[in-house]
């Protein structure tokens, strides 16, 4: 039986905004400039963001927090609004965190003394980087180069930590993925029927695939591997 290991998925909104609402955008980049664009017109502070989604950041920002090493600069791709950042830039006081350029218009909620935004003399100083939520935005090729590009850019760096969810840890079955491709299909073709702007949001992977293709990188070594909350942690150990 054919196996794979991927499941496109597609979004109609996020954070409670449609992006039917939004205005048109050419690009990737210009599409999340407008949603921000309207996220800050709406929300005013982290506290009026859905609660649910503000305790599973607060669980994920609470293990990072237990398991970084004291003192360490970290560098955190793809933060968004920076609310893992702020949790965990106050909670551990000892810790440097640095967000990457892409993330300086959208991280203007997070006012705390140890989360800066990367320079290139910073790069070099940086030990920890970690990725939450961010894999589906990433092709296949993408994730197979990402330990040797990360090491070019931040040559000191020794751990990648991500937290992110996948389907499963094995490949899927083709039946179950053909069902969930199926359905998730149906809801949204009733959902552009009823007027609603929906795009492509992704792929969320086996467990199994992505461990392959970060893995065939062999200078990383996986160290542990657990479940917070519905997402996987997996940490890797990069040798120079």
């Amino acid at each position: 039986m054919r196996v794979f290991n991927k499941l496109p998925i597609w979004q109609s909104v996020w954070q409670g905004i449609r992006f039917k609402d939004l205005p048109p955008s050419r690009s990737t980049s210009e599409f999340y400039r407008n949603f921000y664009n309207r996220f800050f017109e709406i929300y005013d502070s982290f506290e009026e963001i859905d609660i649910h989604w503000r305790k599973e950041k607060n669980m994920i920002a609470e293990e990072l927090s237990s398991i970084i090493e004291k003192n360490a600069n970290c560098l955190s791709i793809g933060s968004g609004i920076g609310f893992i950042e702020k949790k965990l830039a106050s909670e551990r006081r000892d810790l440097t965190i640095y967000l990457s350029d892409e993330d300086a218009e959208f991280s203007k909620w997070v006012s705390v003394e140890n989360v800066k935004f990367i320079t290139e003399e910073k790069k070099t100083t940086i030990q920890k980087i970690y990725m939450v939520q961010i894999l589906y935005l990433l092709s296949d090729v993408e994730i197979k180069n990402l330990i040797a590009s990360l090491k070019r850019e931040y040559p000191r760096f020794d751990e990648i930590i991500f937290v992110d969810r996948f389907l499963d840890n094995q490949s899927v079955n083709s039946s179950i993925l053909l069902w969930e491709f199926i359905r998730h299909i149906f809801f949204e073709s009733i959902k552009k029927i009823l007027g609603e702007r929906v795009i492509f949001w992704g792929v969320i992977r086996s467990l199994s695939f992505f461990r392959s293709m970060i893995e065939r990188n062999k200078k990383c070594d996986l160290t542990e591997l657990y479940l917070v909350g519905d997402e996987y942690l997996i940490r890797y150990k990069v040798r120079c």
